[in-house]
């Protein structure tokens, strides 16, 4: 295998996802001045701001506004139903998705979260996958792209299979 020219790169804490606690953890500890590692493979944000929570809140909103104006006669007004065109409510929601990816963008960017698309597992000196989805682990070295990751040093706390990532955070 050629050498790589890339250098490693060293991380204080390095998250998993980009969901709810994700983005919280990384924001918060990047506002501390730890060098943070964010690894996300999809949506920036999690999938909330993308496609679950609020794109769908936006279309049941869409919904919602579309019964009503059926119902003017009930309201006293004596306007003809308007229409529905799904295409302007589809054009709203990526214009939301869009503008709450600007955000979360801007404030990893401000917190100086280094923000990695792709995938990850923590795994134990043994190559046992540990925690779960999405968690945390402190100082942390990534490897360049074509280098193998050494096993964690002597000493380091072990964390059973499956066990929580809360134990990596305790030690932080």
């Amino acid at each position: 295998m050629p050498e790589s020219t890339h250098t490693a790169e060293v991380f204080d804490v390095l998250v998993l996802g980009s969901g709810e606690a994700g983005k919280y953890l990384s924001w918060s500890f990047g506002a501390e001045g730890k060098k943070v590692g964010l690894i996300e493979r999809r949506y920036v944000g999690g999938s909330c701001p993308n496609i679950a929570c609020l794109p769908s809140k936006n279309i049941v909103h869409s919904a919602k506004v579309a019964w009503y104006a059926q119902r003017l006669e009930t309201f006293g007004m004596h306007k003809p139903p308007p229409g529905i065109d799904m295409g302007v409510v589809r054009e709203r929601k990526r214009a939301m998705v869009k503008g709450l990816v600007d955000v979360h963008e801007k404030r990893f960017a401000a917190n100086h979260v280094v923000f990695l698309h792709g995938e990850g597992e923590f795994v134990d000196h043994e190559g046992r996958g540990i925690g779960g989805s999405a968690g945390v682990m402190p100082a942390l070295t990534l490897p360049a792209p074509g280098q193998v990751m050494q096993p964690p040093p002597r000493g380091a706390p072990e964390t059973p299979r499956g066990a929580s990532t809360a134990a990596w955070l305790s030690g932080l």
